[in-house]
């Protein structure tokens, strides 16, 4: 029996791949304060969704390969498995945190200063 291998994966940059996601959640937000009204209910629900959507689909991926196949694979940020298509090997994914940078990082900068 063929041991299950884990795909380590760093997270991605978030950067500008973030407004999407942020638009999203305002979106989101501001139909669920939209439904709380008998008028609005119906547009409430609509940005509801439609912040969901806007928000999943701007969710930032990474390129990953099949540890059996090698067939290239996306994968969203925070999945914790994927499931190869070529395959159908069913892979566990570990996310790595990016290493900060010096002047990315806030704790570094307060290093610096002492």
């Amino acid at each position: 029996m063929d041991k299950i291998k884990s795909i380590e994966l760093e997270e991605p940059k978030l950067g500008a791949r973030s407004i999407p996601v942020l638009i999203g959640a305002i979106l989101a937000i501001a139909g669920i304060i939209m439904c709380f009204t008998v008028i609005l209910i119906l547009p409430g629900l609509g940005a509801l969704l439609v912040g969901i959507l806007i928000a999943y689909a701007g969710v930032p991926s990474v390129i990953a390969e099949c540890p059996r196949c090698d067939t290239e694979i996306k994968v969203r940020m925070f999945n914790k498995g994927i499931e190869c298509e070529g395959c159908g090997t069913k892979s566990p994914v570990k996310w790595n945190k990016r290493k900060a940078i010096k002047w990315t990082s806030w704790s570094a900068r307060k290093k610096d200063a002492k």
